[in-house]
């Protein structure tokens, strides 16, 4: 091998200090790049609900991190305080990831929050490496159940919308307003994209909230209809049936939890 190609791939051996301080520079980009790019391949899959994808591209992280060409600075003096810094902090990165899959927060508070919890309370890495693959599995089903992203826009803040207010009346001129566009053209687009009307997508989400009531409480049906935005109790009892098969009580003695 010459010696200008020796120098060209061993750029350490003939450099000046000035030259040197260059090459560091442009040694540490390139490895803050490949740090973000595979961070950013793990929280692709996570937005996409990709759990098997999610996984490798984990896997594939852990591996960069681990290499002798990455040394990411400790947050704690205590390695344990340090490793719950980062996966507190991986949390909050995949809680950001379903928001950019359109999964409004309301669906994934409840998540985030139980996992920040649990990892302060654990104590050992095999239990850590357990609970991260649950956060990936947690937050990709999320996105499974309750992206938005097929959606237009007026659909996906109509739903928000519905789902936010399930608890009071809502017509579609009140959601449309919210947008300030005409009931005509969000029930239109709507029935397009859902293959349902608005009235019926309500009634269906109140059943659905109704369902997790009657068997995780002992609230009375008239109370369960209430709390679902149904102040008639038979109504809300006969379009129970309808949508389920079976009554409000039929299905919380055949559904009650334990």
């Amino acid at each position: 091998m010459e010696i200008k190609q020796f120098i060209r791939h061993y750029p350490f051996s003939a450099k000046s200090d000035g030259d040197m301080e260059i090459y560091d520079l442009n040694r540490e980009k390139r490895i803050i790049s490949e740090r973000y790019e595979a961070e950013e391949r793990l929280l692709n899959a996570i937005a996409s609900g990709d759990e098997s994808a999610a996984v490798e591209a984990l896997t594939a992280y852990g591996e960069l991190m681990s290499s002798p060409s990455q040394t990411p600075k400790p947050t704690s003096p205590d390695n344990l305080r340090d490793f719950k810094n980062s996966v507190l902090v991986m949390n909050t990165l995949f809680r950001k990831a379903i928001e950019r899959g359109h999964v409004h927060p309301i669906y994934l508070h409840s998540a985030s929050s139980d996992f920040g919890a649990r990892i302060e309370k654990t104590e050992n890495m095999a239990a850590f490496e357990a609970l991260i693959r649950e956060m990936i599995a947690t937050y990709c089903r999320l996105v499974r159940e309750y992206s938005l992203s097929a959606y237009s826009a007026p659909v996906r803040k109509a739903i928000i919308f519905i789902d936010l207010n399930l608890s009071s009346p809502i017509s579609t001129r009140e959601i449309a307003a919210d947008q300030f566009i005409t009931p005509n053209y969000l029930s239109a687009r709507f029935k397009q994209e859902t293959g349902k009307n608005v009235t019926d997508y309500i009634l269906e989400r109140r059943v659905s909230i109704a369902r997790k009531l009657l068997t995780t409480s002992s609230l009375s049906v008239q109370s369960v209809a209430s709390a679902v935005g149904i102040d008639d109790a038979s109504y809300f009892s006969k379009q129970f049936k309808r949508i389920i098969g079976l009554s409000p009580l039929q299905y919380r003695s055949t559904h009650r939890r334990a």
